[in-house]
């Protein structure tokens, strides 16, 4: 299995595909997506034969590219592109071929759009497919005959299906509106504004509690930090603290060096909204969607955000972030599982080592109340992932299952963040039960595969994601925190904490 990765200044995109290439001829062509249904389809390539690739793939490549042949494509896809010095290692990092031409960063991007959008409805009619056939599960005064069975079901679900449809129409309704009025409050601004989304209890609704007279939450996606700042603190001084009198490079300073590269100004009232922003470089918030080097954007984006101002290029590196925490998630869940249960755990990801979380700022019950009230939208937000993950599918129309196969698992395991996977094979080695194992590894030189094998095949596995992934969170939210204080000021900070915990008890 090859992992493809982003580099840091690459414009590769790694979303998800089900394909076996065996043999690549060459042409002239410049940007790819590819998309195949579920299952496993032939891509011809002549330099690599029997390479599997069981993710959706945007490649951004230079001129060189590979022609299909003997392939089945949706109607949305594209030709593939040339895959050069490629290892059939599935940890070993290809090397990627930069892209200068940003052109083809907007042409997948669009690309994308058609694709997920397709995802969504695939993904609802499968659901619905899986739960008729759940017929052997009913009981046998609903079985006069197996076409009333099915007939009855098929009304019932029509009916369930018609209300999701309903409530959707209601929600992008009210989503649109909250997005022209929040778009207005950009419109404040006169330093510029690259990307920028709203997200949390102030947007989106959560079970068990009222978003009335809520903070709205925002992060700004700049691209140079330092400048914005001078131009926003001309314009707007009264949203920082005092550190504002250090001028321009302080804030910068601060917001680079000392927690988690975001930059909040909380309490700034903007056309009767009451808003948090967050500034972010561009490059902080791909870095973190592609690598989880401190999991705090990328896990903000694991749950439904309202985009303001799109980058396209964003959009792609959001994708590949998606794609990690459905992998992650299914890591820590069995063979069978529900809806819920996986994104619980998606959710619940960046909660993990969550300082807030371990000293009672946030409600213990918030994982679920995002889940219960806002499952429509997750469903949404990962029918493409969903769709791409061929070692998973629906069992009925809330429950999936998923291959506990070793190999499908190593391979899934291999395609984690990178930082994810260190750590679990950090705790792997440390447990006194694969002390002889990892000996044996080390003195036999096995591959990685064999030793990915290994890992997943522990019953410890879940534990040691959770752990990983701990390991990564728990350091840069004790600094964002303590940060606060000196970004929002000690009054502002304080007030922030207290309305947290009060949140927190109900």
């Amino acid at each position: 299995m090859i992992s493809f990765n982003a580099l840091k200044n690459s414009k590769l995109i790694v979303l998800k595909t089900n394909a076996k290439i065996h043999s690549f001829k060459n042409a002239n062509f410049s940007t790819c997506l590819i998309t195949l249904s579920p299952g496993s389809k032939n891509i011809s390539s002549s330099n690599h034969s029997d390479t599997n690739i069981d993710d959706h793939l945007i490649l951004l490549a230079k001129d060189k590219s590979l022609l299909k042949d003997n392939s089945v494509y949706q109607a949305q896809s594209v030709k593939p592109p040339k895959i050069s010095n490629v290892s059939t290692n599935p940890l070993q990092k290809p090397k990627i071929p930069e892209l200068s031409d940003t052109s083809k960063i907007e042409k997948f991007a669009d690309e994308l759009k058609v694709v997920n959008e397709s995802a969504t409805s695939r993904l609802t009619a499968r659901r619905f497919a899986a739960a008729i056939e759940e017929e052997v599960e009913a009981p046998e005064s609903m079985k006069k005959t197996a076409s009333e069975y099915q007939s009855y079901m098929r009304t019932h679900l029509q009916k369930e299906r018609i209300k999701e449809l309903e409530k959707s129409i209601q929600t992008h309704k009210k989503l649109k509106e909250s997005k022209d009025l929040y778009s207005q409050i950009l419109r404040n601004f006169n330093a510029p504004i690259k990307y920028a989304y709203a997200y949390g209890s102030g947007v989106f609704k959560q079970a068990n509690y009222s978003s009335s007279g809520s903070m709205v939450d925002m992060i700004f996606g700049v691209s140079h930090p330092e400048h914005w700042h001078s131009i926003n603190i001309q314009q707007n001084p009264h949203h920082y603290s005092s550190l504002k009198l250090l001028g321009a490079g302080a804030v910068n300073f601060v917001q680079n060096k000392i927690g988690t590269g975001v930059y909040f100004n909380p309490y700034v009232e903007i056309n009767g909204v009451k808003i948090k922003y967050g500034v972010a470089s561009i490059d902080s918030l791909t870095n973190d969607l592609l690598t989880w080097k401190t999991l705090y954007l990328a896990g903000r984006m694991h749950k439904p955000t309202l985009v303001l101002q799109d980058d396209k290029f964003v959009r792609l590196c959001s994708q590949v972030n998606l794609a990690s925490a459905l992998r992650v998630a299914l890591l820590m869940l069995p063979k069978n599982f529900t809806e819920h249960e996986l994104f619980s755990k998606i959710v619940g990801i960046s909660y993990i080592g969550d300082l807030r979380m371990q000293l009672g700022g946030e409600n213990p019950k918030k994982i679920d109340n995002i889940v219960d009230a806002q499952i429509d939208m997750l469903r949404e937000l990962y029918s493409s992932s969903i769709e791409g993950m061929s070692n998973m599918q629906y069992i009925g129309m809330n429950f999936l299952q998923q291959n506990m196969d070793t190999k499908v698992r190593a391979t899934l395991f291999n395609k984690v963040p990178q930082r994810v996977y260190n750590q679990v094979k950090y705790q792997y080695n440390r447990s006194p039960k694969s002390l002889v194992n990892t000996a044996n590894i080390n003195s036999a030189n096995l591959e990685n595969m064999k030793l990915s094998e290994m890992i997943v095949s522990d019953q410890y596995l879940s534990e040691m994601t959770k752990s990983a992934i701990e390991s990564i969170v728990k350091w840069p939210s004790f600094t964002q925190s303590v940060k606060g204080i000196v970004t929002a000021g000690f009054l502002n900070s304080y007030r922030y904490a207290s309305e947290k915990r009060a949140k927190a008890k109900i």
